[in-house]
């Protein structure tokens, strides 16, 4: 490759001297010393083989090698100005298209703060949410995804880059003539003692074991947990489930929400990505309009 034998450090010399006609005012516009841009003319001299610039009484000339260099030369340093400049992101007219991984209650709780905020600032950008199932950590490599919003699993997040741990506890939920609705808090012995709906295969949603626990015999897979809350206060059952979700939907399903007695367990929600695009500057605007709603929605405990 020629490039290799060449110092690219003489391009923005050999710009100034043709420019300005000028070993003195090329030195002095660069903020080198005439001697540095004289012996540097000296190079250029050599390497196309032309003197580039010659005497003609009390001035100095440009050759038509010089004459003919001069609009290459200038497209190429501006070349590389652009190559080299920092990467700018206007949201306003950004048509960036993003799908982001997450669960059904998420999708609720970021699309409806989301929507205005891209309404007003990025209206040619689009989100699609989708599924955050089991594979989640195969698509965010593959590509498939660009981002989810999920709870954190050990081992999920292996090669990934992660933001965030937004709180979101686990509590209890039944309908209103559930014996244990007047409760204000529940134990993990007492909740025992009855059938629970629970989450098919997200071990991050289970709550300890007791010795007594037993389940209904429906399961309800990670991509349908809305339903949850819905069928516990239709079916007369009860379910343990993240409070974000069973605030989205207590007062329209006449549900309960009780909270777990002792050590609560709960959720920390965060954004997983893809590392390759940490530095994207359209991912980063979106990371942080998103981390924004999970800070308004949930405490944050570390970033």
């Amino acid at each position: 490759m020629i490039l290799r034998g060449i110092d690219l450090n003489l391009l923005p010399i050999l710009q100034a001297l043709l420019n300005k006609g000028s070993v003195t005012l090329a030195a002095r516009s660069l903020g080198l010393s005439q001697p540095a841009t004289s012996h540097a003319l000296g190079r250029l001299r050599h390497l196309f083989g032309d003197r580039l610039l010659v005497k003609v009484g009390r001035e100095m000339r440009l050759t038509a090698k010089a004459k003919n260099l001069r609009v290459m030369t200038d497209a190429a340093c501006s070349a590389i100005e652009v190559l080299v400049a920092p990467e700018t992101f206007d949201p306003a007219i950004a048509t960036d298209k993003f799908s982001v991984a997450t669960t059904d209650h998420m999708a609720l709780i970021l699309g409806q703060d989301l929507l205005p905020v891209l309404r007003a600032e990025s209206p040619g950008m689009s989100v699609a949410f989708v599924d955050a199932g089991l594979s989640v950590h195969d698509q965010l490599l593959s590509g498939n995804v660009d981002l989810a919003v999920i709870a954190r699993v050990p081992g999920l997040f292996d090669n990934l880059s992660v933001e965030g741990s937004f709180i979101d506890p686990l509590v209890c939920a039944c309908g209103l003539e559930h014996p244990l609705s007047g409760h204000n808090s529940i134990t993990l012995e007492q909740l025992s003692a009855y059938p629970l709906l629970q989450i098919d295969s997200v071990a991050n949603f289970r709550i300890p074991p007791t010795p007594h626990d037993y389940s209904e015999p429906i399961l309800v897979s990670a991509s349908h947990l809305m339903v949850l809350p819905l069928l516990t206060a239709r079916t007369g059952a009860m379910t343990v489930i993240p409070r974000s979700m069973a605030q989205l939907v207590a007062e329209q399903a006449e549900l309960k929400i009780i909270p777990l007695a002792g050590s609560t367990p709960y959720l920390e929600h965060c954004t997983v990505w893809n590392p390759v695009h940490d530095s994207d500057v359209a991912h980063r605007w979106l990371r942080a309009k998103l981390n924004d709603i999970l800070r308004v929605h949930f405490p944050a405990t570390t970033q």
